[in-house]
């Protein structure tokens, strides 16, 4: 995996998703998702909001906004290694067949059920 850092995004704004809880005391809490840190409390929600905007722009005056791409060298899923594992395996075969025999068996004698339809039943 390759991480390259691009250059830092000049904002003079960004938006943020604020949680609001009512506390037991009837007091509101508020933050930033992304900064559980930034949590601050207030007799309402605008004191709260407020006292969080405030916090946020002390925060931010010190940090850099950059973009990180990442690059990913294999991007073939592992799952598909297993693909095909047991296409000539005798053994498998033969537990398949009993397997979907009494499938067939437990089914009601007019009814056939295709692949799909048993692994919804099961």
């Amino acid at each position: 995996m390759n991480l390259s850092l691009l250059e830092p995004i000049s904002t003079s704004s960004l938006t943020w998703y604020v949680l609001v809880e009512t506390l037991e005391q009837g007091q509101i809490a508020a933050w930033v998702a992304q900064f559980p840190e930034s949590k601050v409390t207030a007799e309402s929600q605008e004191a709260a909001i407020a006292a969080l905007k405030t916090l946020l722009n002390k925060h931010m005056a010190a940090i850099k906004v950059m973009p990180l791409q990442l690059s990913f060298q294999n991007s073939e899923d592992p799952w598909f290694q297993l693909c095909g594992i047991l296409k000539d395996d005798v053994s498998f075969a033969q537990w398949s067949d009993r397997f979907w025999t009494q499938k067939q068996e437990s089914i009601e004698d007019d009814e056939i059920i295709s692949v799909e339809e048993s692994l919804r039943v099961m």
